[in-house]
């Protein structure tokens, strides 16, 4: 195998195509990962300077891509060189190291090999890897084997539900408390004199209105949401949305009362799983009918219609989610340094 780095933001659109297909035939495929979510996040949160892109792609004998380490400098010509994975520290839940299934050694022990005799770096900083990743499993004692120092720390926990193949099947798994909240809660929408009702985003031209809503919702939610979403993360938003809607992956969900849009879950449809990135309702707008749980349960159950296995709370270890039948996995920091 051979090493090709890359240092131009260019190399996004260059490697778009291979980048996706490589990710599929990995254990790192989820959609922080994909080429079109790296390219946005590189877009709003890349740091300033002179091309700090480290994108190292490792390619088998025919020339295909067997690997890809998407890094960049964190400060160039600022102290020892630090190198992050793109989509860290902030805005990515899931991150690693992309090498093609059976192949994860050759690819790690080539990309070593470069990284021995390059000096475009002292420390790398690989964030949000899943429990189980190869990136932890085959790549950190291997570099011990080569001299390369590797250090593995779990920073969170990603809660996640495993799902049956009914919405009866998945009340069962909950307590009975839990169980009798839910049924509760749902009857009441169909009750009252209000007309409650959901949709998903999918129309290109609604999107950036949707969007906005769905920010201002994040906003009423908590005071601490609101000192979060700055203009810079607003800007992101609006960009990521348009991407992975484009690209069929978008899972924008809205509750409605009385044709008002009072509570948001912003998902993600990737990998055979629901996962939320974020949510937001209003609390002062139909606080009676719990929106923000019962637009929770309308995406399970949806979920559940689409056979998928996973709805995947992502980083965070909030009550609400263990008391929806999630189970803890855990993330993990992975920083090599020369020896």
């Amino acid at each position: 195998m051979h090493v090709e780095l890359y240092t131009k933001a260019t190399a996004f659109d260059v490697l778009r195509d291979p980048w996706n297909q490589l990710l599929q035939r990995s254990a790192s495929d989820t959609v922080f990962m994909t080429c079109q979510w790296q390219k946005v996040w590189w877009e709003h949160f890349g740091p300033p300077g002179n091309d700090p892109l480290r994108l190292i792609a490792i390619r088998d004998a025919d020339g295909d891509l067997a690997g890809l380490w998407p890094l960049y400098e964190e400060a160039p010509g600022q102290g020892p060189r630090r190198l992050r994975i793109i989509g860290s520290p902030r805005g990515s839940d899931y991150l690693d190291l992309i090498a093609r299934q059976g192949e994860e050694r050759a690819v790690y022990e080539a990309a070593l090999q470069f990284l021995a005799g390059w000096d475009g770096w002292q420390q790398i900083e690989v964030m949000n890897v899943r429990q189980g990743s190869p990136t932890l499993e085959v790549l950190a004692p291997l570099a011990l084997e080569r001299g390369v120092q590797a250090h593995i720390e779990p920073i969170t926990t990603c809660p996640g539900i495993a799902l049956p193949g009914s919405w009866e099947a998945y009340l069962e798994q909950l307590d009975r408390k839990q169980r009798h909240e839910i049924r509760r809660k749902l009857r009441r929408t169909g009750q009252g004199v209000e007309r409650v009702g959901w949709y998903l985003s999918h129309n290109p031209q609604a999107l950036a209105e949707d969007v906005a809503v769905y920010l201002e919702l994040f906003r009423k939610s908590s005071f601490i949401k609101e000192e979060y979403l700055d203009e810079q993360r607003q800007r992101f938003y609006q960009a990521m949305a348009s991407t992975m809607l484009e690209a069929g992956w978008l899972y924008a969900a809205f509750l409605t009362v009385n044709e008002e849009k009072v509570a948001s879950l912003f998902c993600f449809d990737y990998g055979n799983a629901i996962s939320v990135y974020n949510s937001g309702f209003d609390p002062q707008r139909y606080a009676h009918l719990s929106t923000g749980i019962v637009l929770l349960c309308y995406c399970i159950q949806d979920a559940i219609r689409r056979e998928y296995p996973l709805f995947d709370f992502l980083r965070g270890d909030e009550a609400y989610k263990y008391r929806f039948g999630a189970v803890d996995r855990l993330i993990y920091r992975l920083t090599l340094g020369r020896g």
